[in-house]
């Protein structure tokens, strides 16, 4: 996968209204990736159900 900053710009989504700098989005992204692993540690192989994916979510 190539790199954002390899990308034309005019390709790309404005991100400034959602993150006032690059510095918070990677700090934002971070913050996600514990979320994503936290998540996955809890429910992986544990969602059999349609009721346990409403719970998930």
């Amino acid at each position: 996968m190539i790199e954002r900053s390899q990308v034309d710009v005019n390709q790309t989504w404005d991100l400034s209204h959602l993150f006032k700098t690059e510095e918070v989005f990677n700090e934002a992204l971070e913050d996600l990736k514990g979320k994503v692993e936290a998540f996955q540690k809890e429910y992986e192989g544990q969602i059999t159900t349609a009721h346990q994916v409403n719970v998930g979510l």
